[in-house]
């Protein structure tokens, strides 16, 4: 079965009535995603979760009717001014789709397919997969969903589990600093520019890449064992990011070498703003930075080049820079939003700015962190990780820590495996233990300005 499965009951209309619905503001650290599409710039993440037991599809539809009150900021549709010439969010009084298949059938996320919503799960066998839009949130807000939804899930078959105080349970009702728009809390921050300006240097573009036909990706698992990146992590003074990025970029001038030239490698860097400027919100609260990484990078010894992409990284990610970029993309986007133009004029100019910035990157680097459950609900689950889509991107890669291993999952324009190959011969030959567990082909879900 294929088709969305639907049951749970009526939402709570009452509830709908009464409620501060703060998570119906623009967030204009969201305005972009109103003009992407899955082609252009990765709009919609994939979460994969693997059970223990097989899943009970009953229960799932009704664990998704049951959790839809809960986070009527995920229970949104997009609709257009009367003007028609700015995008909105809306209420969806409908149910969540859930569907039963093997995750490979595309679908066009925030229409009539999934019932306009921006969000669908999807279930087979004993694997759940979780597709957002990101104009309802980041990494960091989607995870505070699915381990809701998990929650609520193993309550409704009986497993019990017990909340430890980081779940977000049905019983509790919606607190409105969890819709809020975030940026707000950066608008009079203290800023000042990165020390390093890359403007000047010419980008890397991987050769054949190109969104035409509308391409599949490669998903890729490299996973390292945790116990043996505590050591590294301590010798270089180092992060997840800081110690990844530079290596992948090395396996990335190992293959194309002979065509690189003096041009540069760029990793964008999205960096969860939460830690700076605090907020219980689950949307959008993103930033990007960068990492770049030259020919001249390339003959230093490993300490010297882990050092230097740390120094660039430490900078970039000082809550002054931080904030300056984040407010310099909400004023462009609030330009936009102010444009007196109709929305169709806006797609097409936006179609040319997104396509512009992102052919500058040659991969997305972003740590997640540990992905932390009450060991009452993670002894049922064998796995849990993120899935970006590339859109123009060659390469994404999505850090995670679960369980007792770093999750790398990888996601490539290409079917062949050299540059992950090379990646993990890199770290082997630093006596890091690092293994391909798993790749598989993955299309992201389409979407389009609506």
């Amino acid at each position: 079965m294929t088709g969305c499965l639907q049951d749970g009951g009526q939402p709570d209309l009452e509830n709908y009535m009464m409620m501060e619905k703060n998570y119906l503001d623009s967030n204009l650290g969201t305005e972009l995603y109103y003009y992407g599409t899955h082609l252009n710039c990765g709009c919609v993440p994939r979460f994969v979760v693997t059970l223990k037991m097989p899943i009970d599809g009953d229960n799932l539809v009704k664990t998704m009717a049951d959790i839809k009150d809960r986070f009527p900021q995920m229970a949104v549709k997009i609709g257009r001014t009367a003007d028609n010439k700015k995008y909105t969010l809306e209420d969806n009084l409908l149910p969540f789709c859930v569907f039963h298949d093997k995750g490979n059938v595309i679908r066009n996320i925030g229409t009539s397919e999934t019932n306009w919503h921006l969000l669908s799960v999807t279930y087979y066998k004993k694997t759940l997969m979780f597709d957002f839009h990101h104009l309802l949130g980041d990494g960091t807000g989607f995870i505070i969903f699915i381990k809701a939804v998990l929650y609520r899930y193993f309550q409704r078959i009986d497993v019990p589990v017990q909340n430890d105080g980081t779940i977000w349970t049905v019983d509790q009702p919606y607190n409105m600093t969890e819709g809020e728009e975030p940026y707000q809390h950066v608008r009079n921050a203290e800023t000042r520019p990165p020390r390093w300006n890359n403007d000047q240097l010419e980008p890397f573009c991987v050769p054949k890449i190109s969104d035409e036909e509308d391409p599949a990706d490669t998903v890729v698992l490299v996973r390292i064992p945790f116990n043996r990146l505590r050591g590294v992590f301590k010798q270089y003074d180092s992060s997840p990011v800081t110690f990844i990025s530079p290596l992948f970029s090395h396996a990335i001038f190992e293959k194309y070498e002979d065509v690189i030239d003096d041009r540069t490698i760029f990793a964008s860097v999205p960096v969860n703003l939460r830690p700076y400027f605090p907020t219980d919100t689950v949307r959008y609260f993103i930033t990007l930075s960068e990492l770049a990484y030259s020919r001249k990078l390339a003959q230093e010894d490993i300490e010297d080049l882990l050092r230097i992409q740390k120094s660039l990284l430490d900078d970039q990610t000082s809550k002054e820079v931080l904030a300056y970029r984040a407010q310099n993309h909400i004023e462009s986007m609030r330009q936009l939003r102010q444009m007196d133009m109709s929305l169709d004029d806006k797609i097409g100019l936006m179609d040319h700015r997104i396509r512009t910035s992102m052919l500058k990157y040659t991969f997305v680097i972003t740590n997640m962190g540990r992905i932390a459950l009450p060991e009452t609900m993670s002894q049922y689950i064998s796995d849990f990780y993120p899935v970006l889509p590339t859109s123009l991107c060659p390469f994404t890669i999505a850090s995670t820590t679960w369980g007792n291993e770093l999750v790398l999952c990888i996601t490539q324009r290409m079917k062949d495996l050299d540059v992950c190959d090379r990646f993990v011969k890199v770290l082997n030959r630093m006596g890091i233990p690092a293994y391909i567990s798993d790749s598989y082909q993955f299309h992201t879900m389409k979407c389009k300005p609506v």
